[in-house]
C-alpha cells in the first residue's frame, strides 16, 4: 500500500497521512465515511498493522466477507473492525483502477515518477 499511496501523490517522504488518505478515497464511499468519523485511521489502523502487525487500538480482526466496508470503528465500545476479506476487494479494485488509469492516462504517470525519483530500486 505504500507504494500505491506515494505513486498517487508523488509525495515520496513525510506526508503519510495525505499519501494514505488520497488512496483510502480511492476505496469507496464507506471507507471515506468512516475516514471522516474517526479521523486517526492512519495512525491507529494503518501505522498499527504497517509496523506492529496490529492495531493500535481496542480491535477485532476477522474474515467476515461481503459487508459494506472493512473498517469500522464503534463510537460506543470504541473498538476498531478490520474485515479482512472485504477490505481486499477495494483495495484490489483501487489498485486495478489506478494501474488502468497510468495506461488510459485519467492518473498522472509524472506523479510516479516524481515519488520513484532517487528511490532505492526494488530487485
Amino acid at each position: 500500500m505504500l507504494l500505491q499511496r506515494i505513486l498517487l501523490t508523488g509525495i515520496a517522504t513525510r506526508k503519510g497521512n495525505t499519501c494514505f488518505n488520497a488512496f483510502f478515497d480511492k476505496l469507496g464511499q464507506p471507507y471515506v465515511k468512516v475516514r471522516d468519523s474517526k479521523d486517526e485511521i492512519y495512525y491507529k489502523v494503518r501505522c498499527g498493522l504497517a509496523h506492529s502487525y496490529l492495531i493500535e487500538e481496542n480491535s477485532i480482526i476477522d474474515m467476515k466477507p461481503g459487508l459494506p466496508c472493512g473498517i469500522e470503528y464503534n463510537i460506543q465500545t470504541t473498538y476498531y473492525t478490520f474485515h479482512i476479506p472485504t477490505y481486499f476487494e477495494p483495495f484490489k479494485n483501487a489498485v486495478n483502477d489506478y494501474i488502468s488509469g497510468l495506461e488510459v492516462g485519467t492518473e498522472k504517470l509524472s506523479l510516479m515518477e516524481q515519488a520513484l525519483t532517487n528511490k532505492p530500486e526494488l530487485v
